[in-house]
């Protein structure tokens, strides 16, 4: 019984899953038009690569007056957006695959919640 439950709980989430990601998989480099954020986070994950710091010119004018001023800036979500800049390189493609798959994360984390409610 557990076993066929499972089944049914999942079945509808592995369907959205998969339809979604091939319809944004399909659109990824189509829609939308390309961000000044995603410029500007995948050169601190650029940087971060390269220097070890989520801190890149961009981000110059008044931080650097403060001691420890790269520390400042998120080093969480921009160490997971290297992850993808180091897989596939320094590319538009990249950036938005990183979105697509914690966007994917988040639509299973949504449809968890919503189950147990």
């Amino acid at each position: 019984m557990a076993h066929r439950l499972s089944s049914v709980v999942y079945g509808p989430l592995v369907i959205l899953l998969v339809a979604s990601a091939g319809l944004h998989l399909f659109t990824l480099m189509r829609t939308p038009g390309v961000f000044v954020d995603e410029a500007w986070n995948a050169n601190r994950a650029w940087a971060l690569i390269h220097t070890g710091r989520a801190f890149v010119s961009l981000d110059s004018g008044v931080f650097e007056h403060y001691d420890g001023y790269w520390t400042f800036f998120p080093w969480l979500g921009t160490w997971l957006q290297s992850l993808s800049l180091r897989a596939f390189g320094p590319t538009l493609f990249a950036v938005r695959m990183a979105s697509l798959v914690f966007g994917l994360v988040l639509l299973v984390a949504i449809y968890a919640i919503a189950t147990r409610l």
